[in-house]
């Protein structure tokens, strides 16, 4: 969760566990795979907290680099916009491809717009007002 662009669930889904994690084992409430993963999640949290906060005081320039280009290659996953292309292997239908397309311009892209603005405009805040302390 540290990492844009790279969430625990997305981390479960490459690992196939998701739906043994998420949906089995909260739905029975099965503490025998909670608790280790829940200790894992937390420690991870804690180690990688650590590292990023040393990489990003020893190599500032670069890891926000590093962290924009995480979150640039997940804009494609993240376009809300597309459809999937799946393909059979077996018994299994798997995504192998999306089709992105332009929105329609009605009421649900108009509110997109608005909040992709909404968060624009708060992270330019954020960093006129860090300027700011920085100068004081």
């Amino acid at each position: 969760m540290i990492l844009p662009g790279l969430s625990g669930s997305f981390v479960l889904v490459l690992m196939g566990n998701y739906h043994l994690v998420m949906i089995e084992a909260v739905n029975n409430f099965d503490l025998g795979i909670l608790l280790p993963v829940g200790i894992g999640a937390v420690a991870g949290l804690v180690l990688f907290s650590r590292f990023l906060s040393w990489l990003i005081n020893r190599f500032p320039d670069s890891t926000i680099a590093l962290l924009s280009g995480f979150i640039l290659g997940s804009l494609g996953i993240l376009w809300p916009w597309k459809n999937e292309i799946t393909r059979a292997f077996g018994d299994k239908t798997k995504v192998v491809a999306y089709e992105w397309f332009l929105p329609e311009i009605n009421h649900q892209f108009i509110l997109a717009v608005i909040f992709i603005t909404l968060g624009i405009l708060s992270i330019a805040i954020t960093e006129i007002w860090a300027e700011k302390k920085q100068k004081e």
